[in-house]
């Protein structure tokens, strides 16, 4: 909730064209706080080997099948920030719809809920609960993060992510140079993979330009990169 009140559009994009999100948010101030909205649609693409149950019994050992798989997801969402911003919650619905090739289209509702409270002037504490709703498209996750910014040119964040029995861990870094530039670097560890990313930012009162690289350096994919591109545009505030 860290926006000043009025309209911001924002839109993520895989360079290599496997998927791209977009997304709004409108702010406006209480007189404690301010609230927030937003709206946002995704679409990514995947070829993922099929397993498990979606794995044919015809299929000759050894041999490597292609599932071409499209995810799509619409979420709506609302947020508060309260306390002069010192405290945040929101809560977020979402409709995903998989079309797979060896799965034929699966739709589900799901829902995730957050909490963030700034402690002092340089510590936010967030925790999150994901899919949250039985029925969702995957079993329910939780998260916990901590960011630091004394207000100097340094930031660094912290976050962790549970779900049945792995644990996932991210950490970051922004280094902030003459104010308009920012510079990032980063470490994730997801269901066993070790990624590690780098980006660079562009900013100023009418929005940003941000692009991210990021990497797997060891494991069966090694090599593998992706290159996303970000775009926010402040399109006004409220009077």
């Amino acid at each position: 909730m860290s926006l000043l009140p009025g309209y911001a559009a924002h839109a993520d994009i895989e360079l290599d064209g496997s998927g791209w999100q977009v997304g709004g948010v409108l702010m406006e101030t209480t007189l404690d706080g301010v609230l927030g909205s937003w709206a946002g649609w995704s679409r990514w693409t995947g070829n993922a080997s099929p397993t498990g149950p979606l794995m044919p019994g015809w299929v000759l050992p050894g041999e490597q099948l292609e599932n071409q798989t499209v995810d799509q997801t619409v979420s709506l969402g609302v947020g508060a920030g309260l306390l002069d911003r010192r405290l945040g919650i929101g809560v977020s619905g979402a409709f995903q719809r998989v079309d797979s090739e060896f799965a034929d289209v699966q739709r589900a509702f799901d829902l995730d809920a957050t909490l963030g409270t700034r402690l002092g002037e340089a510590w936010v504490v967030s925790a999150a609960g994901r899919s949250l709703l039985p029925s969702g498209a995957q079993d329910a996750w939780g998260e916990l993060g901590v960011w630091w910014d004394s207000g100097g040119p340094i930031g660094i964040g912290l976050d962790g992510t549970w779900k049945n029995t792995w644990f996932g861990f991210r950490a970051g870094a922004e280094a902030r140079l003459g104010g308009e530039l920012a510079l990032r670097s980063g470490y994730a560890l997801h269901e066993g993979e070790h990624l590690v990313g780098a980006g660079i930012g562009v900013m100023n009162e009418s929005g940003r330009v941000d692009y991210g690289l990021q990497v797997v350096p060891t494991g069966p994919t090694a090599g593998a990169m992706v290159h996303t591109l970000g775009i926010t545009l402040n399109l006004g505030l409220l009077k």
